[in-house]
């Protein structure tokens, strides 16, 4: 059986994911997939992104001239299940086959680009979150995001949620040598602030994110998603 759930007097840092742990971001992000899925039907394609660099003739052959599912736009179901939660390298890679490795990092950096540019309107807090946060500091807990978001999303939603001053640390899962669901981003967190992986809560919204010392048992972390400890 597993170790019992940290007491307030044993904890000591706290670890935040971003995207659907302090704010709810699936829907700027279906968003601006829709956007960029939307704009890919050729003949009528425009912009940077329908441009001969990115699209060689024979991708754009192979992709189709109606674009994604015939020209259908991109359903909440569809995103839900074959995009939200993967990174970036992976949705790319799975959606864009037939593009080279320079094409598939254009779509998904203006993708980001869309992201942002929704998430500064409209960034809210999960219900409850402020007065968790007050929680946090009277208490003194060490605090870090820990997300495999690209750092300009991650920086974007903390400051339109008023967080630069709560957030001690972000840390990044592509800045580390492997990105969750390793363990590496949450260990530099807690390395960071001295604190062992017993002393620490993370919160995270997808069980896929957890990290991987659930299979290896080398690390002990607990856990908010599911109300489940990763040990």
């Amino acid at each position: 059986m597993g170790k019992p759930f940290p007491s307030t007097l044993e904890l000591k840092a706290i670890l935040f994911d971003v995207d659907g742990t302090i704010t709810d971001s699936d829907p700027l992000h279906f968003q601006a997939f829709k956007e960029i899925f939307q704009q890919l039907s050729f003949p009528f394609c425009l912009g940077s992104l329908c441009s001969p660099t990115v699209w060689s003739e024979q991708a754009r052959a192979e992709w189709g001239q109606a674009g994604f599912k015939n020209g259908e736009p991109m359903t909440k179901e569809y995103f839900l299940k074959q995009i939200s939660g993967k990174l970036n390298s992976v949705i790319a890679a799975e959606q864009f086959p037939v593009l080279d490795e320079p094409a598939r990092a254009k779509i998904t950096e203006e993708k980001e680009a869309r992201f942002r540019s929704l998430a500064r309107e409209h960034t809210t807090e999960i219900p409850g979150l402020s007065r968790f946060v007050e929680w946090i500091k009277q208490r003194g807990l060490r605090r870090a995001a820990v997300s495999n978001s690209p750092r300009d999303n991650v920086e974007q939603v903390i400051s339109a949620l008023g967080l630069n001053d709560f957030f001690e640390l972000v840390v990044i899962g592509n800045e580390c040598e492997r990105p969750k669901p390793f363990p590496d981003p949450y260990l530099k967190a807690l390395q960071h602030f001295g604190v062992s992986s017993e002393q620490a809560l993370v919160f995270e919204v997808s069980t896929s994110n957890l990290p991987t010392p659930c299979a290896s048992r080398r690390e002990n972390f607990y856990t908010s998603a599911l109300l489940k400890k990763c040990v």
